[in-house]
């Protein structure tokens, strides 16, 4: 089965090679006088299968990269908040809307992009748990109570 873009490729080349020869020739160089590419045998080369599941995966780089990003301002709203430059319990407020932020776009993802929509749920866990752990161990704003409860209900959700 003939790929387009492959196809391309070869006219090209031989496009390229024909005013190579031209220009040879005008040059005084010796050159064949046509040059013809031998035609590759395509039954070697893989057949691209598009239905299988790992299909999507070249696209999975720049989500996992969002994400990343996603992860370095959680940590910079906990330096913000660890440094008292935002008051504790707006921090921790901005923090879980950051989180049920991703959580959002992930519900809002196509069935196509269900990786994606996995990453960006599973962003909105490392931003959320560690947060109401901290908020309760460290920063005692939250009652002791509360955050198992908390927690359980935003890992229900992703």
């Amino acid at each position: 089965m003939p790929q387009p873009e492959w196809e391309a490729c070869q006219r090209e080349l031989i496009e390229l090679a024909q005013r190579v020869a031209r220009l040879e020739q005008y040059a005084g160089l010796s050159a064949p006088a046509a040059v013809q590419p031998p035609a590759p045998d395509l039954a070697e080369y893989p057949v691209v299968l598009t239905e299988h599941p790992l299909a999507e995966m070249p696209n999975l780089l720049p989500v996992i990269g969002r994400a990343l990003l996603g992860l370095a301002g959680a940590y910079l709203l906990r330096a913000l908040t660890e440094s008292a430059a935002v008051p504790g319990k707006l921090g921790i407020a901005i923090g879980i809307a950051y989180a049920l932020g991703w959580l959002g776009l992930a519900a809002r993802r196509p069935l196509e992009e269900r990786w994606s929509a996995a990453i960006d749920s599973l962003t909105s866990v490392l931003i959320l748990s560690p947060l109401l752990w901290e908020a309760t161990a460290r920063f005692h704003l939250l009652a002791p109570g509360r955050r198992p409860r908390s927690c359980s209900y935003s890992l229900s959700s992703a």
